[in-house]
């Protein structure tokens, strides 16, 4: 019998994530993710970095306002609104 070995890093808290992770994990486009940092939904760390770094305790919640905006078809406001919901829960 085989065993199928998968090794995974859990995150830690003080972890960052990229702009295109961010997008794929959360199954958005970039487009929207640039707009919901327009909106002040998505605050960037100050990086040297030239593409927008974000802390990874924003990743979960965003996850999640995603998949109701995908299973409501929800505008990208609502989704805006949502985030911070979920913010305060947690």
């Amino acid at each position: 019998m085989n065993t199928l070995r998968i090794e995974a890093a859990w995150p830690e808290l003080g972890d960052t994530v990229g702009f295109a992770d961010l997008a794929l994990a959360c199954k958005m486009s970039g487009e929207d993710v640039r707009e919901l940092i327009e909106l002040g939904a998505l605050l960037p760390l100050e990086s040297t970095n030239p593409e927008p770094v974000f802390a990874i305790t924003c990743m979960e919640p965003l996850r999640k306002a995603c998949q109701l905006r995908r299973d409501y078809d929800l505008d990208l406001f609502v989704v805006v609104l949502v985030l911070d919901y979920l913010r305060r829960i947690d």
